[in-house]
């Protein structure tokens, strides 16, 4: 089973009140390593953004390229197949 999209785990990773949830739970479990760690600290290392060539790992950028590759590639073989 796959876990959320991208696009979705990002929406998530930007929303402040559950950022704020997940820092007090992080500090809770680990507080040696989060305890002085700011909720802005905490929304910028969870918001890193970077290229990957793994699809589920990629950027704000290049995921949405990605399926627009995939469905244009798809449409492109299914019309050369069947018609």
């Amino acid at each position: 089973m796959h876990g959320p999209s991208p696009p979705l785990r990002k929406l998530s990773g930007k929303n402040f009140g559950l950022l704020e949830i997940s820092l007090s739970n992080c500090q809770s479990i680990f507080p040696k390593a989060t305890g002085r760690v700011s909720l802005e600290e905490f929304y910028q290392a969870i918001n890193v953004s970077k290229p990957s060539f793994i699809r589920t790992e990629a950027d704000e950028l290049t995921y949405p390229l990605h399926v627009i590759f995939v469905m244009k590639s798809r449409r492109a073989c299914l019309t050369e197949a069947y018609f």
